[in-house]
């Protein structure tokens, strides 16, 4: 009888989706392009962003040799917030650049936006963990009175 030699080999991705709502102050300055009734819009500045809330689910799936597959999680979690890595996810405050370009047509406008978040809002420092935000956002507006 020939002997059998277990081969074990463990593989797992863990998948996590946070989400984190903010109320973020903007110092802008814009400047417009153009005549008439239609004008490029250029905007650039910093702001500063208190979380207001967030919640993260992570789901780990994955398997072991030959023995089959594994899902474990899938449930949601509300955030932390605060500056003690014991009992603290993340920090409240956040700051940044924000650029941004649009279109002014008559009394509309439409334009997207970056934010690029410049601290650190982990909780955890020691080991060199870091987390900054990244928005890519996109927006419509109307001006009253024009």
């Amino acid at each position: 009888m020939k002997p059998a030699k277990p081969v074990l080999g463990a593989t797992f991705t863990v998948l996590t989706t946070t989400k984190l709502a903010y109320l973020d102050i903007p110092a802008l300055g814009t400047f417009r392009l153009g005549s008439g009734n239609t004008k490029f819009v250029l905007q650039a500045g910093p702001y500063v962003g208190f979380a207001i809330g967030g919640s993260i689910q992570a789901e780990v799936q994955g398997g072991i040799g030959g023995l089959g597959s594994i899902g474990i999680g899938g449930e949601s979690e509300a955030i932390s917030f605060g500056n003690d890595p014991d009992e603290n996810d993340l920090r409240r405050l956040d700051f940044g650049l924000i650029g941004g370009a649009g279109i002014e047509f008559g009394a509309f406008r439409i334009g997207a936006q970056y934010n690029l978040g410049l601290a650190n809002i982990s909780a955890f420092t020691d080991n060199g963990t870091t987390v900054r935000n990244r928005v890519l956002s996109f927006h419509v507006g109307y001006f009253f009175g024009r």
